[in-house]
């Protein structure tokens, strides 16, 4: 898996998370907040260098 694919992926996770935010499951809802592109591209470099700095790679699993 390519880098920039695994970027783009987490990229998207963080910005989806940071705008659906679940019912917390006590009858309330967290704030809706938007987050900008750039904002989640900075916590995505950031999680992709924490993997880094712990060793992990990241490798596409075959499909059976």
């Amino acid at each position: 898996m390519d880098r920039n694919e695994v970027f783009f992926i987490i990229r998207e996770a963080i910005r989806e998370a940071n705008i659906n935010h679940p019912n917390v499951g006590d009858g309330t809802q967290w704030d809706q907040l938007h987050r900008s592109t750039e904002e989640s591209e900075h916590l995505t470099v950031a999680a992709m260098k924490a993997l880094d700095d712990a060793g992990y790679t990241i490798e596409k699993k075959s499909k059976v």
